[in-house]
């Protein structure tokens, strides 16, 4: 990818937010018309920044707006193209769009992933267990989220909080099911999801973190998956499974861990994603702030040791 020379004519309610826009990527501005005429602004982008201004344009333009992005014969200073970057910011987004909607695939997988959760809990099998996190599809809604609620895209947020909250419901409904056709006796790896604690926090945060790495296309997605699996399903299973047993205070363990874990990966992801791409902590702070709440509440609400 080579330089790029963007013109963006826009209305002058807009100007002052497109100008903060571009000045975060220290690009240097031309100033083009009048009040008369309409404001534009050109810059030449360096490679590097082509995705993000690309990005940050199209979401301010309004209606009436015009952007337009062009690629210079010749620049001075001369710019050496970048042929092997990729669209990183353009390839994230759309990967998370496409992974947020609830549909038979993902359905299907969930359920398949929480049925080997509740048999992996009920005979104590490790390997069970880690079958259902390498098949559970809830790294990409998980990420979607942490995405839509930092960057106040209100569709995305739905669409993806909507996801998780099929994938949330299901797991709990299987383990309910299950637990009053197939009762059993809470073994270890039950046992252990109902006592959460700062280890728990910590193994959040880490999948949270390396989960950005794997988005970012740095690391395997499919053993991400199995780090959010692993914080986010065998324990809605569980809760599922000990309501129907009849012991609400395991259960509301299990689902206290369920939400520090969510609440820690958001938090992770978050801060994963603004470090990435360089944007300023007051952009991020409602969301990190959010995340925090979230902790904040499950701390306040664990039983007294």
């Amino acid at each position: 990818m080579s330089a790029r020379l963007v013109r963006v004519c826009l209305d002058a309610e807009r100007l002052e937010a497109l100008l903060e826009a571009l000045d975060e990527e220290g690009l240097l501005l031309r100033y083009l018309g009048s009040k008369d005429t309409g404001f534009c602004v050109e810059a030449l982008v360096p490679p590097e920044k082509v995705d993000r201004v690309l990005y940050k344009v199209r979401h301010l333009a309004g209606e009436g707006d015009l952007a337009v992005m062009l690629r210079p014969q010749w620049s001075l200073p001369e710019l050496a193209p970048a042929e092997e970057e990729r669209p990183v910011l353009q390839e994230l987004e759309a990967t998370l769009a496409a992974g947020a909607g609830v549909g038979p695939g993902y359905l299907l997988a969930l359920l398949g992933s929480a049925l080997l959760a509740y048999f992996g809990l009920v005979r104590n099998d490790a390997a069970l267990l880690i079958a259902s996190m390498i098949t559970a599809p809830l790294l990409l809604p998980a990420a979607a989220l942490a995405w839509a609620a930092m960057r106040r895209d209100g569709r995305l947020f739905i669409r993806s909080g909507g996801a998780l909250l099929s994938g949330i419901l299901l797991s709990l409904l299987v383990g309910f099911l299950l637990g009053r056709w197939l009762p059993f006796t809470p073994g270890p790896l039950l046992l252990a999801r109902t006592d959460p604690n700062l280890a728990d926090l910590a193994l959040a945060l880490v999948a949270g973190a390396i989960g950005v790495v794997a988005l970012l296309g740095g690391f395997s997605a499919s053993l991400v998956g199995v780090m959010v699996a692993l914080a986010l399903l065998p324990p809605l299973v569980g809760a599922g499974a000990l309501f129907a047993l009849q012991e609400p205070a395991r259960a509301l363990g299990a689902l206290l861990l369920f939400w520090a874990n969510l609440a820690s990966m958001m938090l992770a992801y978050s801060l994963g994603f603004a470090l990435a791409f360089r944007w300023r902590i007051s952009k991020v702070l409602p969301a990190v702030a959010l995340w925090l709440g979230l902790l904040l509440l499950f701390w306040l609400s664990r039983p007294p040791a």
